[in-house]
């Protein structure tokens, strides 16, 4: 026996289950968990318990559509569709292998036909080799010599291979190509970018100072005073205003114009002059001269001369905006200038390394020009092949022979094959059959409660179909037999749940301690005499569980209150083995409520409805208490014969109208209110109707 069951956090609010006794009856509405709680125990204590579920008939009845019977019991329902398709596959087999369908595509009529169509094929095959080489051989021998002949096309078959315009161009020119003499070598000087950039930027980012002496208004007339210093000396008249120079003028001039200020200037000029000579070195790189190639190889020249051509104008962009700076910066001795943020070009390594092995490919083509011409011949000669196979739709024609072939050579021995798996796959259905199980007793037992249902009564009549066992066909209460398909889901579920209540009658499951038996809402599609049956048979196994553990689970109150017949007698008792729960939602997850007396027990539709208004009053879900108060007053007003319930209260009146919302806004006119004024509310309409004592029994 189990006694405590480990629950599901996402849909569960307690942790565990706990206090399990060994009867336990556990009530909640749809969607409250009851499926969650079966699950868990068979996945906590499947391993340790012998734990058996009814949860309907889909796990114990199967449609035996062959026999129009149904298939009794856990295992053979089981194996039922198993058996039903294995009877389908030994029967499509057998068919295969013993008659001539309509459409004659059977094994037998598929050899018969490929015989006929193979023959026929292979001459037109054959013919069309003959025409092929000899058109081949009348325009082009030149290629396939004067021998060729269907043998030798067939065989070039295999290396057909279709060229386009431009091989065909190519090859015909390598055909007739002829040996070059004096096969010159384009060398490509690998000239690198160099390091110039630091030096450039280290020098146009220098700053020197400037004399404050002399202030002159544009840098322009700075240069052109800079230049005219070097021609006035002294005593002597200036060029341009005829005034005497003076002493001290110059000294202010050499003072402004200074040694620092002519050293930066000869660095910018001698970095000039270096930049200078590395673009004439760039520019010398002379394209490669396509003559000295094959033709073959001229357009990868012109790629190639186009790649130089792009790296030598990188090449001069780069020491251009150098050049630029540089100019820049001696223009405006005394401003630094923005530092240079250039990528340095690609250097010609590449364009030396696809140079030579184009050089090496010219040559290879040099020395092997005979074979080269020997193959083109060969290459022409198979396109021609090729277009002789494509225009007259060869393979198309080939594989439909193959086809044929094929299928003459395999269908004796795929009809052997059959055969064998035929008699396999019959071997397959006895074994399947063989595992089913004899359930005369339980269907005899079965039989003995189906009597009390008067005239919805119907009889299980036991169909024997060689050795398959447990199949039962289904006779009315008036003797004539029913089609299987016309049994209710109420009717499988009442067979289903007696054969399972037979099943628990086993002895050696009603003596272990470790067996828990679970029904898990068995109440389905059931008419009132079907219920009052299933009452009976569960309060038959209450009373006589033995070292059983027994777990009822229902949403339905009138199940839920009959079931338990003097539940609660001896419940003050130390070794009281029964316990009740009731699962509420709270709108996402479920409260497990421990009923301990029976006072705090359902004992009508009706108490449920207060009960529930509880539980949620204690959780402070004023809105989800709406739709249980509202059928609280409608069952009030009609069993009262009331007429109006909320005279004395229009607001009432539109918040409990029951006819006046739909099912998706129950808590659409709440307003505000919390769950204690909600009940003053209820209160004063049960006061009102002078129904006090009422009010206060259900809400202690």
């Amino acid at each position: 026996m189990i006694s405590e069951i480990i629950l599901p956090q996402d849909r569960f609010l307690d942790v565990r289950l706990t206090n399990l006794k060994r009867k336990n009856f556990i009530y909640g509405k749809n969607g409250t968990g009851k499926s969650s709680i079966t699950h868990e125990i068979l996945k906590q204590y499947s391993e340790s318990h012998t734990v058996l579920v009814f949860q309907g008939f889909q796990s114990v009845i199967a449609e035996n559509g062959k026999l129009n019977a149904i298939s009794l019991g856990d295992k053979n329902s089981e194996l039922q569709p198993q058996i039903d398709s294995q009877n389908e596959l030994v029967k499509k087999l057998y068919e295969d292998l013993t008659y001539l369908n309509e459409t004659n595509d059977n094994t037998l009529a598929k050899l018969k036909k490929s015989k006929e169509k193979s023959r026929e094929l292979e001459r037109k095959v054959e013919n069309f080799y003959k025409k092929a080489a000899s058109r081949i051989k009348n325009e082009h021998s030149e290629w396939t010599g004067i021998k060729y002949d269907k043998n030798d096309f067939e065989k070039d078959i295999n290396f057909s291979n279709s060229l386009s315009d431009k091989e065909i161009i190519e090859l015909k020119k390598n055909e007739k190509q002829t040996t070059m003499d004096n096969i010159k070598r384009t060398y490509i000087n690998d000239v690198k970018a160099g390091d110039f950039l630091d030096s450039v930027n280290h020098i146009i980012t220098v700053n020197i100072t400037e004399s404050a002496v002399l202030n002159f208004q544009s840098k322009e007339k700075r240069n052109w005073v800079k230049e005219g210093l070097y021609l006035h000396k002294e005593g002597e008249l200036c060029a341009f205003c005829g005034s005497k120079v003076n002493k001290r003028r110059l000294e202010e001039l050499n003072s402004y114009f200074n040694d620092e200020m002519k050293g930066l200037e000869k660095k910018i000029d001698d970095e000039v002059l270096k930049i200078n000579n590395k673009k004439i070195e760039v520019e010398n790189i002379k394209k490669i001269d396509s003559n000295n190639f094959y033709p073959n190889f001229h357009s990868e020249i012109d790629k190639l001369n186009l790649e130089i051509m792009d790296i030598k104008d990188n090449y001069t962009k780069y020491y251009e905006l150098m050049l630029q700076a540089l100019k820049e910066k001696k223009e405006n001795i005394f401003l630094p200038l923005k530092k240079l943020i250039i990528d340095t070009p690609s250097d010609f390594s590449g364009i030396i390394q696809k140079n030579n092995d184009l050089f090496a490919k010219n040559l290879h083509f040099n020395d092997n020009l005979e074979e080269i011409k020997k193959e083109a011949q060969r290459k022409l000669k198979l396109n021609e092949v090729s277009r002789e196979l494509n225009e007259n739709d060869y393979f198309e024609m080939k594989k439909k022979l193959d086809e044929l072939q094929n299928h003459e050579k395999e269908m004796q021995q795929n009809f052997d094959n059959q055969q064998n798996k035929l008699s396999n796959e019959e071997q397959k259905l006895k074994e399947l059959i063989s595992k089913t199980v004899d359930e005369s007793k339980a269907a005899e037992n079965i039989n003995k409660f189906l009597i009390n249902l008067g005239n919805q009564s119907f009889t299980l009549i036991n169909v024997k179909e060689g050795e398959q066992k447990g199949q039962y066909n289904i006779k009315g209460h008036d003797n004539v037999p029913r089609d299987i398909e016309t049994l209710s889901t109420g009717e499988k579920n009442i067979v289903a749940f007696l054969w399972f209540i037979s099943k628990l009658e086993d002895n050696d499951i009603e003596t272990k301690d470790n067996t828990i038996i679970i029904f898990d809402d068995p109440m389905n599609s059931n008419d009132d005499t079907v219920q009052y049956l299933i009452i009976t048979e569960l309060q038959k196994l209450l009373r006589n569980i033995g070292k059983r553990q027994v777990f009822i689970l229902t949403h339905n109150v009138h199940f839920y209150l009959n079931t338990r017949y003097q539940w609660w007698n001896g419940s003050s008792k130390s070794n009281y083995d029964k316990t009740t729960y009731h699962l509420i939602k709270n709108g996402v997850k479920t409260q497990v409520s421990r009923i301990d007396n029976k006072d705090d027990d359902l004992k009508t539709s009706y108490d449920s409805l207060w009960s529930e208004v509880k539980w949620l009053n204690s959780y402070k879900k004023p809105d989800m208490m709406l739709n249980p108060l509202r059928r609280i007053f409608e069952t009030y007003q009609k069993f009262n014969k009331i007429e109006d319930m909320f005279y004395n209260d229009t607001e009432a009146s539109k918040l409990f109208n029951v006819n006046s919302h739909s099912i998706d806004d129950f808590e659409a006119d709440l307003n505000g209110k919390n769950e204690v004024e909600l009940m003053n509310k209820v209160k004063r309409i049960f006061y009102d109707l002078g129904a006090e004592e009422h009010f206060n029994h259900y809400w202690k």
